[in-house]
């Protein structure tokens, strides 16, 4: 897990995830020009890249995550944003746990 990503305060985990994403999405898709702003669909992502996207985020993120993600929220800013949510609420959930 990166736990050094999502551990990361608030404002500064969300521009860490769109620079995350849009490496992964860089190397998927093999191109540098990805903008977080553009709709993934634009880029051509197929389900693979999808599904290949939304196992890096499960699994190096360790952010549970509907294999729709990547339609949910069709740009990086808007993945990176909801992905920032999840970690919050994942904290939280953490720290009520842990209380006595």
């Amino acid at each position: 897990m990166n736990e050094d990503l999502i551990g990361l305060p608030a404002e500064r985990r969300e521009p860490a995830l769109r620079e995350w994403l849009t490496r992964r999405l860089s190397r998927y898709l093999g191109r540098l020009d990805i903008d977080p702003q553009v709709a993934l669909a634009e880029y051509g992502i197929d389900s693979l890249v999808a599904l290949n996207l939304y196992g890096d985020v499960e699994e190096e993120l360790g952010l549970p995550v509907d294999v729709t993600v990547v339609l949910d929220y069709p740009t990086v800013a808007a993945l990176a944003e909801h992905l920032s949510q999840q970690a919050d609420e994942a904290a939280a959930q953490t720290r009520e746990r842990s209380r006595p």
